[in-house]
């Protein structure tokens, strides 16, 4: 799901916080990774859409609620692992079942709740090695740098 313009961090908050409304869920249901975590933690000014993950039995409650079912994706397709896949274009948001997420992985920034550093950082060396972006290698050097700054460990 490609936005018809780069969202900003208050564009990507404002469709988060809305979906959640709109779909009666809590913030700790649903949560951003990739781009629109990456802004939340101040590491970039746009993003084109926002990756959304949720478990599985939250995929299946968003499903029935919109009347579509979620399509199967792979590895194959250009996924990291297989999962489900509901876009919910209304909210330029594509909401991804990941049943291997904790909560541990995860923090509130300002109402989003989003993937910590670390996880942030896990995700995008693992795209680095499966899609071998050279935005992922930026992202990398970005991060590393603020958790340096903040004293987290990898």
């Amino acid at each position: 799901m490609i936005a018809t313009k780069p969202m900003t961090r208050n564009e990507v908050r404002r469709h988060y916080l809305n979906m959640l409304k709109d779909l009666h869920l809590k913030a700790s249901e649903v949560w951003v990774g990739g781009g629109s975590a990456l802004i939340m933690h101040d590491l970039r000014k746009v993003t084109n859409d926002i990756d959304a993950g949720c478990t599985t039995d939250i995929m299946e409650r968003v499903s029935k609620q919109v009347k579509r079912e979620p399509e199967h994706k792979t590895e194959a397709d250009g996924f990291m692992a297989p999962c489900d896949l509901l876009p919910l274009e209304d909210y330029w948001m594509d909401l991804h079942s990941e049943p291997d997420t904790k909560p541990t992985d995860l923090e509130m920034i300002d109402g989003v709740n989003c993937y910590t550093l670390q996880a942030c950082l896990k995700q995008k060396l693992l795209l680095k090695e499966k899609l071998n972006r050279p935005k992922d290698d930026i992202d990398i050097e970005n991060i590393r740098k603020k958790m340096k700054q903040l004293g987290i460990k990898e």
